[in-house]
C-alpha cells in the first residue's frame, strides 16, 4: 500500500468516528429537545437545525464508508457485503461499522509501521491478530 492510499484509509477512519460521535451527539439534543418541549414543538421549531445535521452526516458518513471501501486491502468482500445489508437495520449498522473500523484502523497501523519499517531496512514483522477488536465486538454484540 502506498502513502497516498494509507492517508486515505486514515482519513476514512477519521471520518466515520467523527460520524459515530456527531451522531450520539445529535441524537442526544434532539432526544433532550424532543423531551422538553415535545415532539410537534421541536421539530417545528428546529427543522433547520435538524436538516443541517442530518446532511452534515450524510456526507461526512458517505465520504468517510467510501475512502474506506476504496482504500482497504484487508476489508473482505464479505465483510463489505454485510456492511452493506446492515446499513438499514438499526443498532446492527453500528456494529458492523464498528468492525468495520476495527479492522481498517488495525490495517493502517500495521501499513504505517510496514512503510516506516521498509524505509529504515529492516526485517518486517508479520501480521499479528488484534484480539482487542474482537473483545470489543464480543462485548457489545452479546457473545
Amino acid at each position: 500500500m502506498n502513502e497516498k492510499q494509507l492517508r486515505k484509509l486514515a482519513l476514512g477512519n477519521r471520518l466515520l468516528i467523527i460520524f459515530i460521535i456527531f451522531l450520539f451527539a445529535a441524537a442526544t439534543w434532539l432526544g433532550t429537545l424532543i423531551y422538553s418541549t415535545g415532539l410537534k414543538t421541536a421539530l417545528s421549531q428546529n427543522w433547520g437545525k435538524i436538516l443541517f445535521i442530518f446532511f452534515t452526516e450524510l456526507i461526512i458518513f458517505w465520504a468517510g464508508i467510501i475512502l474506506v471501501y476504496v482504500c482497504s486491502v484487508q476489508l473482505r468482500i464479505k465483510l463489505r457485503i454485510i456492511g452493506i445489508l446492515a446499513g438499514p437495520v438499526p443498532a446492527a449498522n453500528l456494529i458492523v461499522l464498528a468492525l468495520i473500523l476495527c479492522v481498517t484502523e488495525r490495517e493502517y497501523h500495521f501499513e504505517k509501521k510496514r512503510t516506516s519499517l521498509t524505509k529504515n531496512g529492516k526485517k518486517i514483522p508479520s501480521a499479528k491478530q488484534n484480539t482487542r477488536c474482537f473483545w470489543f465486538m464480543a462485548y457489545f454484540s452479546g457473545i
